[in-house]
């Protein structure tokens, strides 16, 4: 009977393991079989064919209402109904896979034709071959508070830049921040530096602290259905009295600011009962 050398027999097996998993060895180095290559799905870039002007809109606030050019505000072109206020585009909506589904979505700059005209910045999803529009701002300034300087989209990120403070004080406390958003669960969240709500309230001494209690739930958004952040991981919870303008009366959601030991501040929203 021939004898098998079994040096030969385990060079033998060990290159029918690499072959099974997709490796050859030729030639005294490793190549790729064409069997094992991944292929992966193009990214999705559907969206930049939606036509933001003339499309439903919802801040949570005013009512459903249709997405306006700057033209058409000149114009007079739109609706003036008593019950629905015109909400005009502003600038140029900019694409990333906010979500990390491998479809671009777009963040775009609304302004309502009241008040003080505040651009707030909104995020909208490709969503099984339809755009969906997120109903929470991906940063939320103010007539008389936060302001928006700008935003970009870096690594399928947000990246915005805010001045905040109270800016209709007599003595101006103004601070100029930059932060990185994305969408987690339908929900934008900051995630830079720190993890929370986009909304911010590190320089918000102006508003009164109502409680800090020793346990919170405390979510990035004003939902129960937004992801939590582990308020225990903080050495200071402090519930703001800032509502949630959207807030179902009775039951408003209250601003909480998280700060950490080594002085980094969070924000997020719990649900709160004011005391009897």
């Amino acid at each position: 009977m021939r004898q098998h050398d079994p040096r030969k027999l385990t060079f033998i097996a060990v290159i029918g393991t690499m072959l099974t998993g997709g490796l050859l060895f030729a030639g005294g180095v490793f190549v790729e079989s064409k069997a094992a290559v991944m292929t992966h799905r193009p990214m999705d870039r559907s969206i930049v064919e939606y036509a933001f002007v003339g499309s439903e809109f919802d801040d949570g606030y005013f009512g459903p209402t249709t997405l306006i050019s700057h033209q058409d505000a000149v114009n007079g072109n739109y609706d003036a109904g008593a019950d629905r206020v015109p909400m005009v585009i502003a600038g140029d909506p900019a694409y990333g896979d906010f979500d990390g589904d491998n479809d671009l979505d777009a963040a775009l700059e609304v302004a309502p034709m009241a008040g003080g005209a505040t651009p707030v910045l909104y995020v909208w999803l490709w969503d099984d071959g339809e755009v969906r529009q997120v109903p929470y701002p991906a940063a939320w300034p103010s007539d008389c508070g936060d302001e928006l300087d700008g935003f970009a989209v870096v690594d399928d990120h947000i990246r915005v830049d805010m001045t905040i403070g109270d800016r209709c004080a007599v003595e101006l406390d103004l601070e100029t921040v930059s932060f990185t958003v994305a969408v987690e669960d339908g929900f934008p969240v900051q995630i830079s530096p720190g993890y929370g709500a986009v909304s911010q309230c590190a320089n918000h001494d102006h508003i009164p602290v109502l409680d800090e209690p020793e346990q919170a739930t405390v979510h990035v958004a004003q939902s129960t259905d937004a992801p939590q952040i582990d308020a225990s991981s903080y050495d200071r919870v402090e519930v703001l009295n800032m509502a949630d303008p959207y807030g179902t009366p009775g039951t408003p959601w209250r601003l909480v600011r998280l700060t950490a030991a080594d002085g980094t501040v969070n924000c997020g929203w719990t649900h709160w009962q004011d005391p009897p």
